[in-house]
C-alpha cells in the first residue's frame, strides 16, 4: 500500500519543420548577347536584372521563411477544464510500471466509473478497491481488510479530474508502440488547491483503442524516471463483483502501535504525605 508523497512533472517539446525558399534566377540570362547597334540599350536591362534579387517581393518572403525554424513559436497548447482521460470510465488491462520506486511489476488494473481495482502480482492473493471520489482505499488479503484515506499509486493518472483542476494539453506528433498508430501529447495538470501540485507528462493515445494512453512518460529530469505500459486494453463495462470489499475494515489509527507509560496511571493523585 503506497501513500502519495511525489510529484510528476514533464516538459514538452514541439520540433517545428525546416523549409527554404529559392528566389527565381534572373530574367534575360538565356537570351542571345545584343547586336553592336543594340548597345545603348544594354546598360538599361542591367540595372534591371541587377536589382531584381532586391525587389519588394523577394524582401516580404525573406521573413516568413526565418521564422518557421525558430524553435521559440512553438504552438501555444491548449487550455481546457475537461480532461481527456474521463472518457474512459470502463476498462480493464495489464498495467507495467509507475510513478513509485519498486512498482515494475505487471498486473491487473479495473476501472467502474470512479472505482479502480488493482491486482497484485501473483502468488499474492490481495488486491485493492480505491475510490478515487472519495478519496479512499480498502486493502484486502486473506489476513483481512484495511481502509486507508488514501489513493493508490496505480490510479495515476486517472485519478486528476474533478472541480478546479485545469489542463494545458500540447500535440508533440505521432509514434507507434507495440503496434498500436499513436498520437502524442504533452499533459500539465494543474491541482484546485495547491499551485505547487502540478502533474506533467507525455501520453501515447493509440488511436485504434479510442485514444486510450497505452504509454506514459515522465519527463521531468529527476533521478526516478518513470514509465508506464498499458497492454491487453479492453474499453467495456467490468464486473461490479470486481470492487466489492467488507463493511467493517481495519484503519490505519488500528495500526498503530499503543504507547507504553512509565510510572503512575495518568489521571491519578500521589499520595498524601502525612501531617506532622
Amino acid at each position: 500500500m503506497v501513500r502519495w508523497i511525489t510529484l510528476v512533472c514533464f516538459a514538452g517539446c514541439l520540433t517545428l519543420g525546416m523549409w527554404a525558399q529559392t528566389s527565381p534566377s534572373p530574367a534575360g540570362t538565356s537570351a542571345p548577347p545584343p547586336a553592336p547597334t543594340q548597345q545603348p540599350t544594354a546598360p538599361a536591362q542591367t540595372p534591371a536584372t541587377t536589382q531584381q534579387p532586391v525587389a519588394p517581393a523577394p524582401a516580404s518572403q525573406a521573413p516568413a521563411s526565418t521564422e518557421q525554424p525558430n524553435s521559440e513559436n512553438k504552438p501555444a497548447p491548449r487550455e481546457t477544464t475537461e480532461y481527456p482521460l474521463d472518457k474512459f470510465q470502463q476498462f480493464s488491462a495489464l498495467m507495467t510500471g509507475g510513478r513509485v520506486p519498486g512498482s515494475n511489476w505487471e498486473g491487473h488494473v479495473y476501472r467502474s466509473g470512479s472505482l479502480m481495482r488493482i491486482q497484485a502480482p501473483p502468488p499474492a492473493r490481495s488486491y485493492f478497491v480505491v475510490d478515487m471520489a472519495k478519496p479512499e482505499e480498502h486493502g484486502l488479503s486473506i489476513s483481512g481488510c484495511l481502509k486507508m484515506p488514501y489513493l493508490h499509486s496505480r490510479t495515476f493518472p486517472f485519478f486528476l479530474s474533478g472541480p478546479g483542476f485545469k489542463y494545458e494539453i500540447s500535440p508533440v506528433g505521432e509514434d507507434t508502440v507495440d503496434g498500436h498508430p499513436c498520437r502524442v501529447e504533452d499533459i500539465t495538470a494543474h491541482g484546485p488547491k495547491n499551485p505547487t501540485y502540478v502533474f506533467r507528462f507525455r501520453m501515447y493515445e493509440a488511436e485504434d483503442l479510442q485514444g486510450f494512453p497505452i504509454k506514459m512518460e515522465d519527463l521531468n529530469q529527476h533521478e526516478y524516471r518513470w514509465t508506464i505500459h498499458y497492454t491487453n486494453v479492453r474499453l467495456e463495462p467490468q464486473d461490479l463483483t470486481l470492487f466489492i470489499f467488507p463493511d467493517e475494515c481495519q484503519t490505519d489509527k488500528d495500526m498503530r502501535p499503543v504507547q507504553q507509560h512509565h510510572g503512575p496511571p495518568p489521571n491519578t493523585k500521589a499520595p498524601e504525605k502525612p501531617q506532622q
